[in-house]
C-alpha cells in the first residue's frame, strides 16, 4: 500500500486514476447544470475516494454567523435553522 497522500505509490493504475477523475469531471458539469438552470442551491459533488489521498475538510460556518448572513435563518426554531444550513452547505 502507498504512502499516505501520495497517488504514484497508491494501489490504483493510471487508467483507474482517471477515470476517477472523468467521473468527478462529469459529476461537477452536471452540477453546474443543475445549479444553473434550477436556481436552487445544490451541494457541490463529492470526489471519488482515491486511495492514498485524503479528504479535504472544508471550513464550516456557525449557526449564529449564518442567522447574520442569511435573514431566512432568523426567526425560526435553532434545530429548524440548523436543518436548512446543513443541507444548504452539503452537510445535511
Amino acid at each position: 500500500m502507498g504512502m499516505a497522500g501520495d497517488p504514484v505509490s497508491s494501489p490504483w493504475s493510471t487508467v483507474e486514476m482517471l477515470l476517477a477523475q472523468l467521473i468527478d469531471e462529469v459529476r461537477s458539469v452536471g452540477w453546474m447544470y443543475a445549479t444553473k438552470n434550477t436556481g436552487k442551491t445544490i451541494p457541490k459533488p463529492m470526489p471519488v475516494r482515491r486511495p492514498g489521498i485524503a479528504r479535504k475538510h472544508g471550513k464550516f460556518i456557525s449557526l449564529a454567523s449564518a442567522r447574520k448572513l442569511d435573514p431566512r435563518l432568523r426567526n425560526i426554531p435553532d434545530e429548524e435553522a440548523q436543518e436548512r444550513l446543513d443541507r444548504m452547505t452539503g452537510r445535511g
